[in-house]
Order: structure tokens, then sequence, then C-alpha cells
């Protein structure tokens, strides 16, 4: 998800000249969507990923062995770049989640932190103990919530994956994560 910045200027007529006015208007898009970071961790998406397995194996259900790294992971990609573009009320599972349903091959997971606290997650302080808690914190909203617990810990699951995007600025976090399965025939 890209932060469009909106900025309004009254019409000035500039007399520079045309390549002046192209190096003007790059370095003001760039300097705008520098203030909001994307980043996209392979790393974060293997521990969580793993952080599922590690509760799969506690309640005695063997590991996913397979992670799927090609199609899925591609497909699965796009719809976690969907869904970070949705609102966070989207992914509030206050509403109807509570009842069983036990359908669906994907767990989506979203969170976002406003104000000082978002600094300890900018490009800059992102380390392994913050992806770590990271992985936790996304894993155990999975397994309160028992539709998405149905998905991870399902026994007919040949291959998953996982996928996510953070983005972060100095005063807002968002991560977005997605999880996708292909189960067994």
């Amino acid at each position: 998800m890209v932060f469009h910045n909106y900025v309004f200027f009254k019409k000035i007529k500039l007399k520079t000249k045309p390549m002046k006015n192209t190096a003007i208007v790059f370095i003001l898009i760039t300097t705008l969507s520098a203030n909001a970071q994307q980043i996209k961790s392979s790393h974060l998406d293997s521990l969580i990923w793993h952080e599922i397995n590690k509760y799969r194996i506690r309640l005695s259900i063997a590991p996913v062995k397979i992670y799927n790294n090609e199609n899925l992971r591609k497909r699965s990609y796009q719809l976690t770049c969907l869904n970070a573009n949705r609102s966070i009320n989207d992914f509030d599972h206050t509403q109807g989640d509570s009842v069983f349903v036990g359908y669906n091959t994907e767990c989506i997971f979203n969170l976002q932190i406003k104000g000082t606290s978002a600094n300890q997650y900018t490009r800059d302080n992102i380390n392994e103990a913050r992806l770590n808690e990271l992985a936790k914190i996304v894993v155990n909203a999975w397994i309160k919530s028992p539709n998405h617990n149905y998905l991870i810990r399902s026994a007919m699951v040949k291959e998953s994956t996982v996928t996510s995007i953070m983005e972060s600025n100095t005063n807002y976090f968002k991560l977005t994560v997605s999880y996708h399965d292909i189960l067994k025939t």
C-alpha cells in the first residue's frame, strides 16, 4: 500500500525550462512518498509460518512441511496488497467471528499502531526481537479466532504460505498479514 499525499498548489506559471520543471516535480514526488515506508519481509513471513507450526506441534498436529514459495505465494501477496488497502475495521473479529463456520483457506491479520509507539517499527528500528514479537502477535490473534484457529491447525493442509506488508513512518505503523493454504486431495 502506498500512502497518497495530496498537495494543493496555487497555479503558478514557472519561467523555467521544461526539464527543470520535471526535475522539481520528481523531487517533490520522491520527498512525499518517502514519508511512508513499505516493507515486505520474507523473514517475518517465515517466522509467522514457524510460529504456526509450533502451535500445531503443541496440539500434537503434524507441522506443515511445505512452505509454498511459488504460485500460492504470488497470489497471497496480491491479496495481501489488496487487504492492506482495506480499512482496519474490516478485520474486526468482534462481529460474527465468535461463531465457528469452518470454511475458506485464508487468514487475514491487520495491526495498526499510531503515535510514538509506532517509532519502534520503522525500517531503522526493526530487529530480530521485534520481528519475533510481531510473529507471535499475529499467530496468537489467529489462535483466539475460532475460524482462523480452525484453518491454521487443520490436519488437511498440504502446504501453506504467509505474506506480510509493513508500512511505517514516524507516527504510524500498519502490518497486514495473509495466510493461505492448499488442502490435501
